[in-house]
């Protein structure tokens, strides 16, 4: 738990390091692994970056995974607005939405996620989506 707001639920070996992080107010985190990131609705929006070897993720309050998925790095957005950028290409995603990530490469085209997928990403880390 960041806070009492905010939910980060990690799989086996993935490495999360708050750089600068308020509860309230933002910052920026580093990751490698899966995640899934889980801000309530209602609340504030979150002015949060999440660096990845692969590019940021700029979080609004949101519920999103990040990480392994059909043998691709991926983001894909439970709940609310994420942008991803890298290589000088920025990509939002809305709920249902995901997107598949290569080092140095833009982020590919959003697409929307079957229910399989959406429940294999989840299950990385503990949970149902």
């Amino acid at each position: 738990m960041l806070n009492t707001d905010t939910r980060i639920n990690m799989g086996p070996e993935t490495e999360l390091v708050l750089a600068r992080y308020l509860a309230d107010a933002g910052g920026s985190i580093t990751l490698g692994g899966a995640i899934v990131f889980d801000r309530p609705e209602g609340r504030p929006p979150l002015d949060l970056t999440i660096q990845t070897e692969f590019g940021a993720i700029g979080v609004r309050g949101t519920r999103f995974f990040f990480g392994p998925s059909k043998g691709r790095i991926s983001v894909f957005v439970d709940r609310g607005t994420v942008a991803v950028t890298n290589a000088g290409v920025t990509r939002s995603l809305h709920g249902g939405d995901g997107v598949d990530l290569a080092a140095g490469q833009p982020p590919g085209d959003v697409a929307r996620w079957k229910a399989a997928r959406i429940a294999s990403a989840f299950a990385l880390v503990g949970l149902a989506p």
